[in-house]
């Protein structure tokens, strides 16, 4: 995915959406999954691909992801946190050329954009852009 990005904001857009595309964020499928929002092996979380993951297990690949590019360092992500109705919603900020663009992936399966993120309520496309 580096190597076919011309730069930082096309790696992360390639990046997001490859996450998007290997993991699924059906409301609230914590409850019958309870043990995956635990999950912290990478290489576990890396050969379920297709499965359910928590949008913030698929946050953190995307940013494990573009760190180990060496494209970008930790201190670009500041990670929120929110809630969706009763539930907990988690996503980040990067910073890219001091443009802030935010980090939803649970948003990314609910018509939410790239660089938005869901607001509370959470419903299909309800987003907050900057």
């Amino acid at each position: 995915i580096d190597r076919t990005s011309k730069d930082k904001l096309e790696l992360a857009k390639n990046v997001y959406d490859f996450v998007n595309q290997s993991y699924t964020s059906p409301i609230r499928r914590y409850l019958k999954e309870p043990g995956k929002i635990f999950e912290k092996d990478i290489k576990r979380i890396w050969n379920n691909k297709g499965e359910y993951y928590p949008s913030h297990v698929q946050n953190e690949l995307f940013k494990k992801m573009l760190i180990s590019t060496g494209k970008f360092i930790d201190e670009d992500f500041i990670y929120r946190q929110g809630f969706c109705q009763i539930s907990p919603h988690e996503y980040y900020e990067l910073k890219i050329e001091n443009q802030t663009y935010f980090i939803d992936l649970w948003g990314a399966d609910w018509e939410i954009p790239f660089g938005c993120y869901a607001k509370i309520g959470c419903a299909k496309g309800d987003a907050i852009c900057p």
